[in-house]
């Protein structure tokens, strides 16, 4: 073991222009994907990345997270990458919340060490489990025929998983499941996301319809606080029901899982926080 000191804090505006400059779900829109690319380094050589998504439906800005990041810059300059638990528990005590610039620190500092170990990083988390993981692809909000043909185009590619998002239309988004069905067959999984957008009633009433067209599940069918609507649609509906934005953090997760409101969990590492918190939930 060597001793190393962070003396590099640099940080990179990022912003990703979209393919379909019309891309929306339920909860907005925008033709970008806007973010800060995080560079942490001794003086030894090494580096580690990290990246700060700009995602305001889990609490961030663009101009928020840059100002997070100055602030946790002297948080981080002068310690030792590999005291990781420390360095976090620091910015923690320093500002509640602020997850996606955290992500990014713990993300670069994780790096940063498994660089300088000279391991895979996923020898820091116990090891490799598996060689592959399918890609999932997002169908945006769009007419049912032209979602239908968006997902024969992915298909095409060789995608077999398409998340589907809807807006809380009932009549509307059961036609988008039925015609994208329809288009792709029945080999390709499909998986609905609501982000929120449904009462409780009308996602069962929703679900309950979908179910026939094989949804392998549905990401947060309602609103992200509305733990026992989300457990009575849970419940009700024969579809795996899981939460994303309901699990915004550790505890949330601890609360979803414990009262069992939920059959699954979206873990999100900009969303709590970086790769030590998303192992832990």
């Amino acid at each position: 073991y060597r001793a190393m000191i962070i003396r590099n804090f640099d940080v990179t505006p990022c912003t990703m222009r979209k393919e379909d400059p019309t891309w929306r779900f339920a909860l907005g829109a925008s033709p970008v994907t806007d973010g800060h690319v995080l560079r942490i380094a001794p003086d030894d050589g090494h580096e580690g990345f990290g990246y700060a998504s700009a995602t305001p439906h889990m609490g961030s800005t663009k101009d928020t997270l840059q100002a997070e990041l100055d602030a946790f810059r002297a948080l981080v300059v002068g310690q030792d990458p590999h005291n990781i638990e420390a360095i976090l528990a620091s910015l923690d005590r320093a500002l509640r919340g602020a997850p996606q610039s955290k992500a990014a620190i713990d993300c670069a500092l994780h790096e940063l060490v498994a660089r300088a170990l000279g391991v895979p990083m996923h020898a820091l988390f116990g090891g490799q489990v598996r060689d592959s993981v399918p890609i999932l692809r997002i169908l945006a909000i769009k007419t049912p025929p032209e979602m239908a043909a968006a997902a024969q185009k992915l298909v095409d590619k060789g995608y077999r998983y398409l998340k589907i998002k809807v807006h809380g239309h009932v009549e509307e988004d059961v036609a988008r499941v039925a015609a994208i069905r329809k288009q792709v067959g029945d080999d390709v999984h499909l998986t609905i996301d609501a982000n929120q957008s449904y009462t409780p009633k009308d996602a069962i009433a929703a679900l309950s319809r979908m179910a026939e067209y094989r949804i392998d599940l549905c990401e947060q069918p309602v609103d992200a606080d509305d733990f026992e609507g989300l457990a009575l649609v849970t419940r009700t509906v024969p579809v795996t029901i899981e939460a994303d934005e309901a699990a915004g953090s550790l505890r949330a997760v601890f609360e979803l899982v414990s009262k069992r409101a939920v059959d699954a969990v979206s873990l999100k590492i900009p969303k709590l926080g970086g790769l030590r918190n998303t192992l832990a939930a």
